[in-house]
């Protein structure tokens, strides 16, 4: 191995990804076909989110080396990284079969398996891993995942503090505790092990998106949001479909009946519900990003796209108030269709902002713009007042359906 090769490792061990780059690419102009500098040149990609790269390097080497066991086990991260765990799974279980004696290549099938929510077989395949090695903190953290998905709390404990004590200066094994208890209801804990994970790794997203829902979870309203979301997401998508469905019809129904007897006063007590349950999991994140922006702990945990969907909030919700004041002092109808085209935008436009891939990012931050300018539109063209929340339903519905297909 060249002096590149060695100073690249070393500098990957010290997680500088970007200067063991370099190393690896003067290693490669002097050996361009070394099989670990290509392999940790990828990996190194990869951590600094450079999926391009990542894939190119990655598409290289697996046509050079379609038999090795490293190789699929790295290409599976090509697609993990796109959310499709299908075709990851495929090529963790032919590393598995190139080399059955791996346990990290089971942990990684269980962590795709919980993305599927197929939490049984990710709970079997931590399993196997861990018959290889049981001290593997892959493993051992996804089969803390499947108990706590599977409600099993009692071995999800005896599990967790297994890890605990296997591997007790681990941020991901802190970070994945902190979850864990999150989602058991112990966010007292949870902030604790978050914290600890940050003091072993501050710059891991994993830890600060649990930190900042921790710190949220003081509040008792977002508490109870939380575990009707962790409750919503465990389920799999044709129960999602089903529930969203059945709170419609049953709102609908509910609101006949009060109708059909006199009671027109609770319909909009009905409605207000109805858009809680279907609404709430959309508008809790940016509305909790907006207070926690005023945190002056809270802020700083806040990544560039939480504060700039916080103070998209902020702004939409302003316009969309003001202009309901101003329709309730003179019954301008622009000023209800900018008001309602301002409500109707909001969860396109903060949803956008939050959004890491570009081209999903601009699709629906644009998609909120347009229904927002549709109220200032009216005041030279007039618009139906139906068309901007025509606009919201094809969004929310076409959005459900991308995210529970």
């Amino acid at each position: 191995m060249s002096g590149h090769y060695n100073r690249g490792i070393q500098l990957y061990n010290l997680a500088k990804y970007n200067e063991a780059i370099k190393s690896f690419k003067s290693d490669l102009a002097e050996n361009p076909h070394e099989f670990y500098a290509k392999y940790y040149l990828a990996l190194c990609f990869y951590h600094i989110n450079d999926f391009s790269n990542f894939e190119k390097t990655s598409n290289a080497l697996i046509a050079d080396y379609p038999d090795s066991d490293e190789i699929h086990f790295l290409y599976s991260f090509v697609y993990s990284s796109k959310d499709d765990y299908k075709n990851a799974i495929k090529h963790l279980n032919k590393a598995i079969q190139l080399n059955p004696y791996e346990a990290e290549y089971f942990g990684q099938q269980s962590i795709n398996l919980l993305n599927l929510k197929k939490y049984e077989k990710a709970l079997s395949s931590s399993n196997l891993g861990l018959q290889i090695n049981p001290k593997n903190n892959t493993c051992l953290n996804t089969r803390t995942k499947a108990l706590t998905k599977l409600n099993r709390k009692q071995e999800a404990f005896e599990t967790l503090q297994n890890t605990l004590h296997e591997n007790p200066e681990d941020y991901f094994t802190h970070a994945n505790a902190g979850w864990t208890n999150l989602e058991l209801g112990n966010y007292k804990t949870a902030n604790k092990h978050f914290k600890e994970a940050l003091k072993l790794d501050p710059n891991d997203d994993y830890a600060r998106n649990g930190m900042v829902e921790s710190i949220k979870a003081k509040n008792i309203i977002y508490r109870s949001f939380l575990k009707y979301a962790f409750w919503i997401q465990n389920k799999d998508s044709k129960f999602q479909w089903l529930f969203i469905i059945g709170i419609y019809i049953g709102y609908r129904f509910i609101s006949k009946v009060a109708d059909g007897f006199g009671f027109t006063f609770l319909l909009p007590i009905f409605a207000i519900i109805y858009l809680g349950l279907v609404l709430g999991s959309w508008l809790i994140s940016p509305i909790s990003n907006a207070i926690l922006l005023f945190d002056s702990y809270g802020k700083y945990l806040l990544n560039r796209e939480d504060k700039n969907a916080g103070y998209g909030f902020i702004l939409v919700t302003s316009v969309a108030i003001i202009a309901s004041i101003g329709y309730y002092i003179n019954s301008n109808n622009i000023m209800l269709l900018i008001a309602i085209s301002s409500f109707c935008s909001l969860i396109p436009i903060t949803k956008g902002l939050q959004k890491s891939i570009r081209f999903y990012k601009n699709l629906t931050f644009w998609y909120g713009i347009v229904i927002f300018i549709l109220g200032f539109i009216n005041i030279i063209y007039p618009i139906s007042i139906m068309v901007p929340i025509i606009l919201f339903v094809i969004f929310t519905w076409g959005y459900n359906f991308k995210r529970l297909k």
